[in-house]
């Protein structure tokens, strides 16, 4: 039986003990610095995570010794809660990573500059996490920042976005404006939302009608609607995600054309013919022909729209949108 002083120098030693780990976690947490972040976001979770779990299991157990805690016997009750504090570990290495990379989006949402960089260079790293092998997809981009200094950084990405890029390519990437180091590569619809501001939906006659009003058509305007677009030509942008192009001369033409491999082209085609008919009903779109053939044009009070569908070898859907 312990005496009252004992017991009292006990809750001391826990209490001195949880304001150190309350610390420590606040420090990672929140306190760290972004670049080391940056620069080692899994080494720190991990030492985060170590430090915190180690503290927590020294206030719980307030262990005295490496002896004590060491205890071949290992009954006492505190031994027995370890390895519930060692999941926890485990947990707050995930808590720390995602924390991470939580600030570094809203770092780049609230100080980011979107530039135009270079791959110059790519690398597989196979990681070896006990018996198992992680593959890191690592490329090296290039880019001036407004202040026209030159930046080298290494960003990882997915495998899926790691083989659709190649060295010498040029790539859309957002940095922090306070540490240009900071950066995210915009291969993807959902960093074009966060960044770009895409609304990562379909094109729409509304789109044609805005884009035969300007006098070009820009990379931004398409970018504002879904995410990747390549320039083909001076006035022709091809999105391969979705599988379609627009070209702007004195007319918009728009084309769809699908690559089902189930060889459901030619349905889907006729859903994406649909919902653009729809959209000219509302818009008072009505047809100059009876006859319902591969060319059938529309009109309205101020353009034409001639539509053609091919369903033989090379299914696609082509809308051309004039103005009267």
């Amino acid at each position: 039986m312990k005496s009252q002083s004992e017991v009292n120098q006990i809750k001391s030693r826990r209490l001195y003990w949880l304001i150190i780990t309350l610390i420590v976690f606040c420090i990672f947490y929140w306190f760290l610095p972004l670049n080391i972040y940056n620069n080692f976001p899994v080494l720190t979770s991990i030492i985060g995570s170590f430090l915190v779990t180690v503290l927590l299991i020294q206030t719980i157990g307030d262990y005295r010794s490496w002896q004590e805690f060491n205890n071949p016997e290992k009954k006492d009750w505190r031994f027995k809660i370890t390895p519930l504090l060692l999941l926890l570990g485990i947990v707050l290495i995930f808590i720390f990573w995602f924390n991470f990379s939580t600030k570094e989006k809203s770092e780049l949402k609230s100080y980011g500059v979107v530039v135009s960089g270079k791959i110059i260079d790519g690398n597989i790293i196979t990681v070896r996490k006990g018996l198992k092998k992680k593959q890191v997809f690592e490329v090296k981009v290039k880019f001036t920042t407004e202040t026209n200094q030159e930046m080298i950084v290494k960003e990882n990405l997915h495998e899926k976005e790691y083989i659709g890029l190649k060295k010498g390519q040029d790539i859309k990437l957002i940095y922090s404006r306070r540490n240009p180091k900071i950066i995210d590569l915009i291969t993807n619809a959902e960093a074009a939302k966060d960044f770009l501001h895409s609304e990562n939906r379909k094109v729409t006659l509304n789109d044609l009608i805005y884009f035969i009003e300007k006098p070009n058509l820009t990379e931004s305007d398409l970018e504002k609607i879904c995410f990747g677009w390549t320039n083909y030509s001076s006035q022709t942008w091809i999105n391969t995600q979705r599988n379609i192009s627009i070209m702007k001369n004195d007319s918009i033409i728009y084309t769809y054309i699908p690559n089902n491999e189930n060889n459901k082209n030619t349905i889907l085609i006729n859903i994406e013919l649909n919902r653009f008919l729809e959209e000219m009903k509302e818009l008072g779109f009505i047809r100059l022909s009876n006859e319902l053939n591969e060319n059938t044009t529309y009109e309205s009070k101020l353009y034409y729209i001639l539509i053609t569908t091919m369903n033989i070898k090379n299914p696609k859907l082509i809308i051309e949108l004039r103005r009267k």
